[in-house]
């Protein structure tokens, strides 16, 4: 129980401190120079009112995370079923901390171009499968491992280290 709410903090320090930082990794990775929006329109037309700032597109990417949670739920529930669940752990916290890695050493777009933001997305998103994997695989595990009459309390404590949000405000 102890290993799945700790990876289950770790876990959630690393999702939120991207969005965190959205306001940084969007002027390091995405054009802020044009408007994007309408880059295949005639510019002359369009006000500097028109361009999206960056940061726009980095919360975009911090929501898109959420939307293949669902996914890494399917993927780890057949993962944490066939090979156990403490396998899946370690694979989601691996497939967490390794692209949190990545990106903390992924050269921006000044540097690679537009690699820099096809990378990010991917890492990005591996992040979000891992975490809609890791939560409810770290619930089932604490509480198919609980004794009988602690299941709810064993339960709660993977659930109250969702706290690594708040870790990583502070951190901030």
């Amino acid at each position: 129980v102890a290993l799945a709410a700790a990876g289950n903090l770790l876990e959630w320090y690393d999702f939120a401190i991207f969005g965190i930082f959205a306001p940084y990794i969007g002027l390091a990775f995405f054009p802020h120079d044009q408007n994007v929006t309408c880059a295949s329109l005639d510019q002359k037309h369009h006000s500097a009112e028109d361009v999206a700032p960056p940061e726009i597109f980095a919360y975009a990417l911090f929501a898109g995370a959420f939307f293949v949670r669902p996914l890494g739920g399917a993927l780890f529930g057949v993962i944490g079923d066939r090979l156990g669940r403490s396998h899946a752990l370690l694979l989601t916290i691996l497939l967490m901390a390794m692209p949190t890695l990545a990106i903390a050493a992924l050269p921006g777009r000044a540097r690679i171009g537009d690699l820099a933001i096809v990378a990010l997305v991917c890492l990005r998103l591996i992040q979000g499968i891992a975490a809609g994997g890791e939560m409810p695989g770290a619930l089932v595990y604490a509480v198919e491992s609980a004794p009988p009459l602690k299941k709810g309390f064993y339960g709660a404590l993977v659930q109250a280290s969702g706290v690594g949000s708040v870790l990583a405000n502070g951190v901030a």
